[in-house]
């Protein structure tokens, strides 16, 4: 096989494997704490109904979690807080969520 063939297939394969990557949508966000105003690591976030696929904010605060099609609360959970469900039509144009 021609070697410059083989590099143009390669060259098609990975545009069209990246293009598809990017058609994954998320949320993202940060979580923070309700009396202090910090950011809070290692927080679990899932679909409701969906806990296992969930993600874990970062040291940051900050969180991306990919969009379920017919899930419209995230639950969140951290040590020493009680659980709390957000609908994501009511999260803030920051993407803040406050808990």
């Amino acid at each position: 096989m021609n070697p410059s063939f083989q590099l143009f297939s390669l060259f098609i394969i990975l545009i069209f494997g990246t293009n598809f990557s990017y058609a994954q949508k998320s949320i993202k966000g940060k979580i923070i704490d309700a009396e202090s105003r910090s950011a809070l690591p290692f927080v679990h976030i899932a679909w409701e109904g969906r806990e296992s696929e969930g993600t874990i904010s970062d040291i940051d605060g900050l969180f991306s979690i990919s969009i379920c099609d017919q899930c419209t609360i995230l639950k969140l959970s951290y040590v020493g807080y009680t659980e709390k469900s957000v609908h994501i039509d009511s999260l803030d144009l920051n993407g803040e969520i406050i808990i």
